[in-house]
């Protein structure tokens, strides 16, 4: 009885787990055109998108530039539902570009949009710098502070900054992680047991960004640099007389010798 039981059990899962398997195909079938690849030159964006088994209405392509300061009106181009790619051609080198493409099923009622953004190349045809932000470190012996300053030609306005320090070399006295203290929102301090002298970490810097103005429009960028803590100071000494600071006090001294002297006799 128990093994009959297990069987059909066993059965069950198994047409559970195909029925889900089968709506999971389906709806892959069933999705409308997206964003599949973006190809960049100096003045050019190539977009292709996928396709599915669904009827599709209509097409549409959507553009415009987002370089801060360069801002331009957007751009709507109709294509055709069979299409699968398309140039956008006449763009400016070295410049950042949102890209959305729009489909309507043929009943009218199911939708889709997409976009991305993308930096087109420089003029020669090397890519563009498409790094989010830079940083400026300062390394003590006993900590390392970290502050993140996002590009000013960057279209993103939301940014969460993350930072993580790693022990590299073999270090006997490094037996715990550094302890984690953020001044703001971009301005990190590592320290505590966890930062040794004169040891080498590796200081990984990242950030996820978004536009306030595009819903699901997001990235992220991420650095890795070695660096090494300073050695120990060595201990100061107090600080040594001059010339002056010694014939005043002598004669201090010598003054108080003759005082004592006039006194007793």
């Amino acid at each position: 009885m128990k093994i009959r039981s297990f069987t059909m059990h066993s059965k069950l899962v198994g047409d559970i787990v195909a029925l889900l398997l089968l709506a999971v195909a389906t709806l892959a079938n069933n999705r409308l055109p997206g964003i599949q690849y973006l190809q960049e030159t100096p003045t050019d964006i190539t977009l292709t998108w996928t396709q599915s088994d669904r009827q599709v209405a209509s097409l549409e392509l959507e553009y415009r530039s987002v370089q801060p300061g360069a801002e331009t009106e957007l751009v709507k181009t109709p294509l055709e539902p069979s299409q699968s790619a398309y140039v956008i051609a006449g763009l400016s080198p070295d410049t950042w570009y949102l890209v959305c493409l729009g489909a309507i099923a043929s009943n009218m009622e199911d939708t889709r949009r997409m976009c991305e953004v993308k930096k087109t190349m420089l003029v020669n045809g090397s890519l563009s710098d498409t790094h989010l932000f830079d940083w400026e470190t300062h390394v003590y012996h006993d900590r390392v502070r970290v502050a993140f300053y996002p590009k000013a030609d960057v279209p993103y306005d939301a940014m969460k900054f993350t930072a993580d320090l790693y022990v590299k070399t073999q270090n006997p006295k490094v037996l715990e992680r550094p302890t984690v203290n953020w001044l703001s929102d971009r301005d990190i301090e590592f320290s505590g047991a966890g930062v040794q002298p004169n040891t080498e970490y590796r200081l990984c810097v990242g950030v996820e960004a978004a536009m306030s103005e595009v819903a699901d429009v997001h990235t992220t960028d991420e650095r890795c640099v070695p660096l090494w803590t300073a050695k120990t100071p060595p201990p100061t000494s107090p600080p040594q007389p001059n010339s002056a600071q010694v014939f005043v006090a002598n004669m201090v001294i010598f003054g108080s010798v003759l005082l004592l002297l006039r006194v007793a006799y």
